[in-house]
């Protein structure tokens, strides 16, 4: 009966509010839905959940010591990626960020059954631009990989200290010049020995993420870093 009444509630949600994709904006056949078929079989995923070696790893080679690097999908300037990226940071789609945040646990599962890692955490953005979105993407993508993993999410421990200008248009070296020392780790005795897991939406230069490990790498010498992000635009 209750599975009867919820498929009621859903045709009367899309009758009123009919979905659309996020891609290419037809209509969807379901009010959970966020894809379309063609758009779903279309999603560029990597195989970097199952490569020792790949292109986000290869970024930080001789710069910092990462246990694993990847990304589920490949971004492509406007390609799927780009569009799904879009509207989770821009458009308010907090619900598409908990959505693709699953995908990304499913898909980093064999990573995990390998690496066990103790606990997850996602990029802190300066406490001004969260007030003014709302919320932190990369917290979405974590709270469903944790759930998936089932293992803890630390959301304190990191802060973006420094309210830095988007990474977005700029140069490869003014992108780390933007980012240099930026964070800062509180009670660094909670990651002592820890495989730590960093989430991100997205990575291009790894400036930022660097900037973060460097940070835990100096104050937790003993923690192993890992970092998965939801797109790729890596380029060399």
């Amino acid at each position: 009966m209750a599975f009867i009444f919820q498929k009621i509630i859903d045709s009367i949600l899309f009758t009123l509010y009919p979905n659309a994709c996020c891609v290419c904006n037809k209509t969807l056949y379901s009010h959970k839905d966020y894809l379309c078929i063609p758009c779903e079989n279309s999603l560029p995923y990597t195989n970097h959940q199952l490569e020792s070696e790949n292109e986000v790893k290869q970024v930080f080679r001789g710069r910092i010591q990462v246990e694993f690097a990847g990304a589920m999908l490949m971004f492509t300037k406007k390609g799927v990626a780009q569009k799904i990226l879009h509207e989770i940071k821009y458009n308010g789609r907090k619900d598409m960020g908990l959505y693709f945040g699953k995908l990304l646990g499913e898909w980093l599962k064999p990573v995990h059954e390998t690496q066990h890692f103790d606990l997850i955490i996602p990029l802190p953005i300066h406490k001004k631009k969260q007030l003014n979105r709302g919320y932190n993407q990369s917290e979405l993508l974590a709270t469903e990989i944790s759930k998936i993993l089932q293992i803890p999410i630390y959301h304190s421990l990191v802060v973006k200290h420094t309210h830095t200008q988007s990474q977005t248009k700029k140069s490869r070296i003014n992108r780390w010049k933007n980012v240099e020392s930026v964070f800062l780790l509180q009670n660094s005795e909670k990651l002592q020995d820890k495989h730590i897991l960093i989430i991100d939406d997205t990575i291009t230069t790894g400036a930022t993420l660097e900037s973060i490990m460097q940070e835990i790498r100096v104050k937790s010498p003993s923690s192993k870093i890992s970092v998965a992000t939801l797109a790729s635009s890596v380029s060399f």
